[in-house]
């Protein structure tokens, strides 16, 4: 698991910028002063930085953690903790686009 993290973590975080900077650039075009498109935007603002405070979590603060655990011949007592954050990251990941789906549908 670790090898397939290593590899694919480029590819996440390389995704996660595009994300941000074309959410950006399309933010600052299609601004719409309607209720509806600032709570849909806004939210999807607080899924994406909640994605990366999950993401930097599993890769740098209980991914590491767990592989210690796991070298220490301990207790893993960070494994469940791991998975939880794994799942809140996955679904979050999964509606990032439908916000942005969303966002359209409310422009047009």
């Amino acid at each position: 698991m670790k090898e397939l993290g290593l590899r694919w973590r480029p590819l996440g975080y390389g995704a996660l910028g595009v994300a941000a900077l074309t959410g950006v650039v399309l933010a600052a075009r299609e601004w719409s002063n309607e209720t509806s498109f600032q709570v849909v935007f806004w939210t999807k603002v607080v899924v994406f930085v909640c994605l990366v405070v999950a993401s930097y979590l599993h890769n740098f603060v209980l991914g590491p953690r767990l592989q210690a655990e796991i070298r220490e011949g301990r207790e893993q007592k960070t494994r469940p903790t791991l998975v939880v954050v794994g799942w809140i990251s996955y679904s979050l990941t999964l509606a990032l686009p439908l916000l942005g789906v969303a966002l359209q549908r409310i422009l047009d």
